[in-house]
Order: structure tokens, then sequence, then C-alpha cells
């Protein structure tokens, strides 16, 4: 096994060169650069994250790793040599810390806060090292808490504590206010629904709009959500503070309730037959509990982990080809690799790594499922574990 660590400083120096290369794209009013004539721009920059790592994703088939830090810096790693490629700076005052991905890797969109205040969405196109879209929104400050891609790219939604947005790109640009999307925010795998959650006094609701012409959202009589995942198209499992639910999405109905306990992060295996459930033990409170449920019955399929370890884990995630699953928890707050379910040994435990006792809220695979990365504060780090993964 060849470990790679990414050690990044806590000090960064900006290279205002490039400039020419990585350029600026102009948008039509209603995608208007923030600040008037001021005009948000991305400049090379060496050196490592000065702040929190707030996402990450793998490009390129596994040979490279994408991550955005609070510090606003875009960071491009070789996950063969643990170099970087290329840094990239938005020039703006604050980061909000939201931020996503898009699935195909090629767009990140990031929350920030300009001179006089207002919110921007920006995109940034990374194969491209552009800005292409800098979007406005309907009050100066939302407290935007997600955003999610749709799987075409041609939208972009964004959860707020004053009611979501939803931007439409290609032909017809347009923006869209969600009343409803003031926590979460999923697009099924498909894009043909979006689901967004919403606090009510002590508990969330949960509400659905139909794609593409995002009628009115309907309430699906739920709350306390947790966690949502699409184990298979129109089937959305939702995790609360009791468990699983299982919804068909067009009937509004819920056909299965799986009472394990209160799961944080739901995670659906790629061949969609298994359901990674990760959250506090129904046994014990302040227990953590790693289970994986068959996605189609709710069975046990098997237990990984349920022991005196808070806090609960925060995270959980299958490889792409559906043979380890990756979690963390613990008082060190750990990153464990399992086995999944289907191969020889399932359950069997592959990497236990301390990271410092600092909270990790990133975990990521590579798209062949040999490397796995993960943020600890201002840190990422990866592992490539092939050696290990010959079963």
């Amino acid at each position: 096994m060849r470990p790679l660590l990414f050690q990044l400083s806590a000090f960064t120096l900006a290279i205002m060169a490039w400039l020419a290369t990585l350029g600026y794209s102009e948008q039509p009013a209603a995608e208007e650069a923030p600040g008037g004539n001021e005009k948000v721009r991305l400049v090379l920059e060496t050196g490592g994250h000065a702040g929190p790592v707030m996402a990450m994703a793998f490009r390129d088939g596994g040979k490279e790793l994408v991550t955005i830090g609070k510090d606003q810096v875009i960071r491009f790693w070789d996950t063969q040599t643990g170099e970087s490629r290329r840094v990239l700076r938005l020039s703006l005052p604050d980061n909000t810390g939201s931020e996503a991905f898009s699935r195909d890797g090629r767009y990140l969109a990031v929350v920030g806060r300009v001179k006089n205040l207002d919110i921007r969405v920006l995109v940034v196109d990374l194969d491209a090292g552009q800005i292409i879209r800098t979007l406005k929104q309907t009050t100066a400050f939302g407290g935007t808490r997600e955003l999610a891609f749709n799987p075409t790219n041609k939208s972009l939604a964004a959860a707020r504590q004053d009611g979501g947005m939803l931007w439409r790109f290609g032909g017809n640009n347009s923006t869209k206010y969600l009343p409803n999307a003031r926590t979460r925010v999923s697009f099924a795998p498909e894009g043909n629904w979006l689901a967004q959650v919403q606090q009510a006094g002590d508990k969330n609701e949960l509400f659905l709009s139909a794609v593409p012409g995002f009628a009115t959202a309907k309430l699906l009589p739920i709350d306390n959500v947790l966690s949502m995942a699409w184990p298979k198209p129109g089937v959305l499992a939702i995790g609360t503070k009791d468990g699983v639910q299982i919804w068909d999405i067009a009937a509004r109905m819920r056909t299965q309730t799986w009472p394990v306990g209160p799961t944080a992060a739901l995670a659906v295996s790629p061949d969609g037959k298994s359901l990674l459930t990760v959250g506090e033990s129904k046994k014990q409170a302040g227990w953590t509990r790693v289970e994986v449920l068959d996605a189609a019955t709710g069975a046990r399929q098997l237990l990984a982990a349920e022991s005196n370890a808070a806090p609960p884990p925060r995270v959980g995630v299958f490889s792409p080809d559906g043979r380890r699953f990756a979690t963390s928890y613990g008082p060190d707050n750990a990153v464990y690799l399992y086995d999944a379910p289907g191969t020889a040994t399932p359950g069997t435990k592959r990497l236990q790594i301390a990271s410092k006792g600092v909270t990790t809220y990133n975990v990521a695979f590579s798209q062949d499922g040999q490397v796995i990365a993960w943020d600890e504060g201002n840190k990422s780090r990866s592992e490539e574990h092939t050696s290990e993964l010959q079963s």
C-alpha cells in the first residue's frame, strides 16, 4: 500500500499570473458579475488551504482530486504523486461555506459574499478554469445551506433559510423561487424529481417538485428528515430520527418503514441493492451504528459497527464499484473502510485511520474505487489501497 498524504500548509501565496488564460466570461444581465463593474476572477496560486476543506471530488478517472476550501481556493491534486497540478483562487471577500460539484466533476458551484454583502452563486467550469455564471439571489443574505446540480447540469438548486432558488441554464435561462427548500435539496438521479426540506418548528418537512415543469411542490406527510437517498427510479429513502422510510414518489405513498434508529446519513450501492445507514444506535443512546440493509426488504445484510464510539458518524459512501464503503466516527473521528455485501468477506474492516480528533465531513472514492480521500480540517488526505483489495 502506498499512502498519499496531502499536507496543506496554514498559509497561501497568490501569484497574479495566467489571468489572460483563465479569463472571465461576461454573462447576460440576469447573471451579471457582483459589485457593478467589479469582475470576479480566478488567479493562479501556490501553497495550501488556509481554512477547512469544504468539499472534494475525483476527476479524470481518479487521477485527479479537486478540493475547495473555506479560503476560496480550488486545488487540483495528482493522486498518483500527491503533488499539486494547478490552483485557482476565487477573488471574493468571503466564502459562505456552501459548495457542490456536478456529478461528472466538470462544474463547481460556490456561494460567496461580495463587498457590499450581496450573496452570489458562482459556477466554475473546472476544465476551462473559468467562472461561467454569476447568479443573483432574491435577497441580499439568504443563508445558503446546500447546493445541488441536476444530472444533466442544466439546473442548479439552492436550499436557503428564507426559501430556495432554482436556476435553469441553456437557451432560456430562468430563475424560480422555491419557498420550501430551506435546509436540503436533492435531485433524483434521473433528474425528474427535486426533493426539498424545510424546518417547521422542531421538525423537518419534505416537499417534492416534478421536473421539468417544477410544479408546486407537494408535502409528503413526514417529518424529522435527517438524510435522503434514491435507491431506484421513483423511490426515495428517507432517514429520520426513528429509522428509514421508503416512499413511492409518484404515488406519494410510504411503502416501508425500518425502525433501525436515528439515521444521519444514507448511501445507495451502485447496483441499488444495498442501503448504507449510519447514525446513533437504537440499542444505546450515544452509541454508533453502521449498518447495511437490503434496499428492497430492509433486512440486515451486515452490521459493520455498533459500539460506544460517539459522536455518531456524519458521512457514509459506497465505492463506485460497489465493493467497499466508508464512514467516519468515534472519539478520534477515524475514517473506516469496509468490504461491502456481495464480496468474499463482507463487513471486513480494511482501513482504520485516525484523523487526529478533527471532524471529517467529506469522504470520496475515485471512479475505479482504488483511492479514498477525506478531509481533516484544513487538510485532505488520500490513501491508495489497491494492494489491500485483491479479493
